[in-house]
């Protein structure tokens, strides 16, 4: 009864509290000893953690070893690496980078694979600690080098030179491992500091690339620069099968060891002292008798051929019975008329010319050879093109962009039909036309084509379809707004530049 009086009259917090049983003394030494069993239990507890990270990893161990790819010798492993490698080029060092993270067994074979850091890249992405460690990883295998500072992936603001400069100093004592040379670089002072370095023996380099794009200060002094008076490679080039040089600072003179046995040979945008003469090329073509393809592209023309050349080349001629490709563009024709009359090549298959006006004494060359398995022969012209169009009706669009040698022939060709047929139009169904950045055309036969195709669908049977699109962009010097203007009163849709 008075318990139950006594939980009636107290708050039930409270008497719950009552309720409790007072906590028992502890005597004063036994805090020690639960001291001791709580650090004992933790250091038990350490090693059971201990124990069971072992049976974890030697779990993992035993299941990582019933794998496929573990069975594979470490070797095998390693060549489908390497092809692997070898079919993703320019991708490599990001499947490098995830083949090392796979396992250790994959980082360990990948490292120990010399093969796979023999692509040894510098560019504004890949720095030299990058191919530090290629270098030291490839130990001796050939070496595929690449220095990229061409404009298009280079910041404006960043040293060129002197990223050239410290790439070459770093690859330049492992010169004899080169297979392959690769630069790319925005101006020819840079190709300058970058060839000035080669100069230890190459013998496995098989491909020698040199692109310098023209910058202002070169067009502006194109002479301006020294001649490299250093022979590359002290002319130890054995094995040198591709020589492509772009606008690079190399004479044919000093360069002769390095164009020696080859398979083919690029000459581009070669200009002033660079440009070879024919004596030079005559000499190096002489040295090459396995020559496959020969391109000599934007060169300047030599103004005349010296009084004793014909004295001094009245040998015999210079036979290429290995040569399948020739190209001559925008090479002069003079110097592509002396260079034809004294070559042999029997088994050409194909010859591109372009750009080079008159050539009809090339021509004469050619068909002199007698021998040559010709399959295929294009020359440009407006005439043949206005055939080809004329057998070709069904065409809707034609677009001529960046043809600067398109003329006002195309235009009037395109105005009216051939004389005496009144209703053979050329491109009868043509209905958009894009000239775009054609510097060759005028005002005057681009206005008569549009007037008299749209004239054209008030005649009599077989008129044109009038035009419903036409694209002048980037022609500035012959359309002005008021032109423009005119143009839009017989054509819907007119696309100029100019507006904006």
């Amino acid at each position: 009864m008075a318990t139950a009086l006594l939980a009636r009259s107290l708050p039930p917090a409270l008497y719950d509290d009552l309720l409790c049983p007072l906590p028992l003394p502890v005597p004063p030494d036994s805090i020690p000893q639960l001291r001791q069993a709580l650090c004992t239990l933790d250091s038990r507890i350490r090693s059971l953690a201990d124990q069971k990270h072992l049976v974890e990893s030697k779990l993992a161990s035993a299941v990582a070893l019933q794998s496929p790819i573990r069975r594979l010798p470490r070797e095998i492993l390693a060549k489908i690496f390497a092809v692997g490698v070898r079919e993703l080029d320019d991708e490599d060092a990001l499947f490098l980078s995830r083949l090392t993270l796979v396992c250790r067994y994959w980082h360990h074979t990948a490292v120990d694979t010399p093969e796979l850091w023999a692509a040894v890249a510098v560019d504004h992405h890949n720095r030299l600690g990058n191919a530090r460690r290629r270098l030291q990883r490839s130990k001796n295998v050939p070496l595929d080098i690449s220095i990229d500072f061409s404009p298009r992936a280079t910041p404006l603001r960043y040293n060129v030179a002197d990223a050239v400069a410290r790439a070459m100093d770093l690859l330049r004592p492992e010169t004899r491992r080169w297979r392959t040379f690769r630069l790319r670089v925005p101006h020819r002072a840079a190709a300058l500091a970058a060839l000035a370095r080669c100069t230890l023996p190459a013998p496995l380099l098989e491909r020698f690339s040199v692109h310098a794009h023209m910058s202002f200060a070169d067009s502006a002094c194109p002479d301006a620069l020294p001649t490299l008076q250093i022979p590359l490679f002290r002319g130890c080039l054995p094995r040198l099968r591709d020589v492509d040089l772009v606008s690079a600072p190399v004479q044919c003179d000093n360069g002769s060891a390095l164009l020696r046995s080859l398979r083919t040979l690029r000459l581009v945008d070669l200009s002033g002292e660079y440009a070879p003469s024919v004596a030079q090329l005559l000499s190096v073509l002489r040295a090459c008798p396995g020559l496959e393809e020969l391109a000599l592209r934007n060169m300047e023309d030599v103004v005349e051929l010296p009084a004793d050349f014909e004295a001094q080349h009245e040998g015999p001629v210079v036979c290429l019975p290995f040569l399948r490709v020739l190209t001559f563009s925008f090479c002069g024709v003079t110097r592509v008329g002396a260079l034809l009359d004294r070559l042999s090549f029997p088994c050409v298959e194909r010859i591109d010319f372009a750009h080079l006006e008159n050539i009809s004494s090339a021509l004469q060359s050619i068909s002199r050879q007698t021998r040559a398995p010709l399959h295929q022969a294009c020359l440009f012209s407006e005439l043949k093109l206005t055939r080809l169009l004329r057998r070709l009706p069904s065409i809707s669009t034609l677009e001529l962009v960046d043809c600067e040698d398109v003329s006002a022939n195309i235009l009037r060709g395109l105005s009216a039909p051939p004389p005496g047929i009144h209703n053979l139009w050329i491109l009868p169904n043509l209905a958009k036309l894009v000239l775009d950045g054609c510097a060759g055309i005028e005002w005057e036969p681009l206005r008569a084509l549009v007037e008299q195709r749209a004239a054209a669908l008030f005649a009599d049977g077989g008129a044109p379809l009038p035009l419903r699109a036409l694209d002048v962009g980037r022609c500035p010097q012959q359309l002005s707004r008021e032109r423009v203007q005119l143009l839009r009163m017989y054509v819907r849709d007119v696309h100029w530049a100019g507006w904006s």
